[in-house]
């Protein structure tokens, strides 16, 4: 948690994982983290694998920028992962697994909720299974905002095809980011309140729900674009 990544050049920044067949990772939580390739980097995002079944994985309040060059951004493997609140901006799955983010095993589960996710405009598709998985059942996708690469979805009953309206997304000064939806934006109030299990903060510590539901994705609007609190340490890029 509170870490910036930028401009690697390796697999995937975070990953949870053996090449041993031994499960032995169980409760993971990868949360609060801006990762931001940058015009150089080539890498993929978070991937979780080697987790008893029944165990929980929590990703949620991360930002992945410019993230999955030639791979996913997120993969999930085993246990029952819940991937909410975070926000994918120029997300490239057009690589070895379809998909930005993708349920690569059928033993697995892969709930997919309150997430902003901008395609760069390359990717097969929004989200992804293995062909053994059954979207509904072991991939679940709700309250996502849905950009660049067409409608998300039609599992999705509460999808939001649109631009999200982030603050600035495209500043060469990488870290002067700010990926917050500003006034007006389709993802404040949007989301679902399922996610109170597990997100009770956004990534810079903004209390949630603010308004009238939870906004989409790792930042809830706090109704101002000056104010805003102090970011936990480490956080340089907010």
């Amino acid at each position: 948690a509170y870490n910036r990544f930028y401009n690697e050049r390796l697999g995937h920044i975070i990953q949870i994982h053996t090449d041993g067949p031994t499960r032995q990772y169980d409760n993971v939580r990868i949360h609060s983290n801006v990762i931001q390739l940058g015009p150089n980097g080539d890498a993929r995002g978070t991937n979780v694998s080697n987790t008893t079944p029944n165990s929980t994985v929590d990703i949620y309040n991360n930002v992945y920028d410019s993230v999955g060059q030639d791979f996913s951004v997120h993969i999930s493997y085993t246990g029952i992962t819940r991937f909410y609140s975070n926000t994918i901006v120029n997300g490239n799955g057009s690589g070895v697994f379809d998909g930005l983010i993708r349920l690569r095993s059928d033993t697995g589960r892969l709930e997919v909720v309150n997430n902003i996710i901008w395609d760069n405009g390359s990717s097969n598709q929004y989200v992804s299974a293995e062909s053994g998985a059954s979207l509904g059942t072991d991939l679940i996708v709700d309250s996502n905002v849905y950009f660049n690469r067409g409608n998300g979805p039609s599992a999705d009953a509460n999808a939001v095809n649109a631009d999200p309206m982030l603050v600035n997304v495209s500043d060469s000064n990488w870290a002067r980011r700010d990926y917050r939806p500003t006034g007006g934006s389709p993802a404040i109030d949007s989301g679902a309140g399922s996610v109170s299990t597990v997100v009770r903060m956004d990534l810079v510590g903004l209390s949630r729900p603010r308004g009238n539901g939870y906004d989409i994705g790792a930042l809830e609007s706090d109704g101002s674009i000056a104010a805003r609190p102090n970011p936990p340490t480490g956080l340089a890029a907010l």
